[in-house]
């Protein structure tokens, strides 16, 4: 994921802080860790200058927030301070996806415009935000979240696998990649100059450029998020919130759950992918996915209903906005052994909600973490830090 954000005032500092409260997760043992998203937005933005703000006050105080705890004081001081309206009309928002199928990688982007009052203080007061995340798959082999930290016993990164894989600073490539997203999604380049940009320029190691290029295109010239045609827009989300979650139902019925991986962007689902995991071990990680059946050529004729049953719900829920969309078509149903009211339910839990940082009803898996001892050039390349 790669960001550019412009500050106008601390409260664009206080999202970024909402974001790593609502990002760590447990590892079963006690210990609290960071999303992939939150690692790069606070570790990266805040402590290597990505973010320009107008306060320098607000850049400082910012980055001595290295706690959850120092980020929920944080939200609870901007709640009584910034009002809904006051955020509503100085900015708007345009935001678009692309997901593929088959790898489950979904990626976003997101383009602030601000009011002319902020543009007649900042005239780069704009931004741009880039990031991927896969919906399909909740872990992979070869994949940790990391995030590094300078001590006084050297460089060090930690890994974690939180049941939530994301593009970014997970490899080498993915760092020098995020490094020129930064440079592309400047915010210098005005909305005009990023759609004049060839698509050769967008040319990375680990994405499609052509597929960036396209979702760069096709958002900016599409429809701004007020514009969008939902008559239940959510309306808790009155400043500039992301959500990524990887929900899974609390425990295993009948040898299977239901996984329900989604974004969403200002009260806006952005993509969903839904699918049933079929329990082959103890592990945290031992289960097959129907989605995998299907594709594998491996699923019963029933298997291959209910898969089909679950890709109009996942339409409905998009054409809709709505997490409960279509209950009626499938609420009752049990195909293949798969019992829908017990999807409806859980999607109902996520409906309710409406994507709150409080998910107490569904559990979490215990997340494995390794330390690796790195070199002060691995740091400094993912930290974005330059000669």
């Amino acid at each position: 994921m790669a960001n550019i954000l412009i500050c106008d005032d601390e409260k664009d500092i206080v999202n970024v802080l909402k974001i790593y409260h609502s990002s760590v997760c447990s590892d079963g043992k006690g210990r609290r860790h960071m999303k992939p998203l939150a690692v790069f937005l606070c570790v990266v933005l805040l402590c290597t200058g990505l973010c320009s703000c107008q306060n320098p006050r607000a850049s400082s105080s910012a980055e001595t927030a290295s706690s959850a705890e120092t980020a929920s004081s944080a939200e609870t001081s901007s709640s009584t301070e910034t009002s809904s309206s006051e955020i509503k009309k100085d900015r708007r928002y345009k935001y678009g996806t692309v997901l593929d199928e088959e790898s489950g990688w979904c990626w976003e982007f997101l383009y602030c415009d601000y009011s002319e009052e902020i543009r007649k203080k900042e005239p780069n007061a704009r931004t741009y935000i880039f990031w991927g995340t896969n919906l399909r798959y909740r872990y992979a082999d070869d994949y940790w979240c990391w995030s590094h930290r300078e001590t006084p016993e050297g460089y060090f990164k930690y890994g974690i696998k939180n049941g939530l894989i994301q593009w970014g600073g997970s490899s080498e490539a993915e760092a020098r990649d995020m490094r020129k997203m930064r440079e592309i999604l400047s915010n210098k380049n005005s909305v005009q100059d990023l759609l004049a940009k060839e698509q050769s320029e967008f040319s990375f190691e680990t994405l499609d450029g052509a597929m960036v290029y396209r979702l760069v295109h096709s958002t900016l010239e599409g429809p701004y998020t007020d514009e969008m045609p939902f008559e239940n827009l959510y309306t808790t989300n009155h400043y500039p919130k992301s959500a990524m979650h990887s929900l899974i139902e609390p425990g295993y019925k009948d040898g299977y759950k239901f996984q329900d991986l989604y974004v969403c962007e200002l009260g806006i689902i952005g993509n969903t992918y839904i699918d049933v995991l079929y329990q082959t071990g103890e592990e945290y990680n031992e289960y097959t996915q129907l989605s995998d059946l299907v594709a594998q050529g491996k699923a019963t004729a029933e298997q291959k209903e209910a898969y089909d049953l679950i890709q109009s719900i996942r339409t409905a829920i998009l054409e809709d906005n709505s997490f409960i969309a279509a209950a009626e078509k499938y609420k009752g149903k049990t195909i293949g052994g798969i019992d829908f009211s017990r999807l409806y339910d859980f999607l109902e839990i996520i409906h309710e909600s409406k994507w709150g940082d409080s998910y107490q009803s569904l559990g979490l898996d215990p997340c494995p973490t390794i330390t690796v001892e790195i070199s002060k050039e691995e740091y400094d390349l993912f930290m974005g830090k330059t000669e």
